[in-house]
């Protein structure tokens, strides 16, 4: 199991006999979240210095700064996810983008349509529709970009609002948190109503 450690500012893995190791980022780096790459390596998002980054199963580290420097510190790039294209696909929470790379590093964005008070995505999954969704904090929505970077919102119709986690549960449904109305919410692929 592969994890990320925030404040420490490493990468590390656990056996499943508890041994752990751990493999150290640059200083003040904030490994936010991990993901499993098609690659055989993990890919994880700095959020301090808006770098992802990518770490083989022996420890060797590669980063991919974005094209352009974090605006705010413990901003940049969120949550992260292996997408169905082959791609390693990313939130940036300081510049309301959703992020591309590819396995060589190129990296593409998609701006978020703009909104009163900001976007500011978080938590991205790859679900069986061959999409991908995220959740929008400050625009309490739950968003989907397709593979070709088609970008479409949900508003979530529950006040106040203000989503925090989400996975795909054994249904096949998006499972989100909210941290503000204190609920759960949820999202069947196959319908375009919201329950909370």
């Amino acid at each position: 199991m592969w994890f990320v450690e925030y404040l420490g500012d490493r990468v590390g893995n656990i056996t499943t006999a508890g041994h752990i190791t751990e493999f150290p980022l640059a200083s003040v780096a904030r490994p936010g979240n991990i993901t499993a790459g098609p690659d055989g390596h993990l890919w994880f998002t700095e959020t301090t210095w808006g770098i992802i980054g990518r770490i083989t199963t022996k420890g060797a580290i590669t980063e991919f700064p974005l094209p352009r420097p974090v605006s705010t510190p413990q901003r940049g790039p969120a949550g992260i996810t292996a997408g169905p294209d082959g791609a390693i696909w990313f939130t940036e929470a300081d510049t309301d983008v959703i992020g591309r790379i590819t396995l060589s590093g190129f990296i593409s964005e998609f701006p978020l349509a703009k909104s009163k008070g900001g976007s500011r995505p978080s938590t991205i999954v790859s679900a069986s529709d061959g999409n991908l969704w995220f959740l929008e904090a400050d625009a309490a929505s739950l968003g989907r970009i397709t593979p070709a970077s088609l970008i479409t919102a949900y508003p979530i119709p529950k006040s106040p609002c203000y989503p925090g986690d989400m996975t795909i549960g054994a249904d096949g449904a998006l499972w989100f948190t909210d941290t503000e109305g204190a609920f759960i919410g949820r999202r069947a692929l196959t319908t375009r109503s919201i329950e909370a």
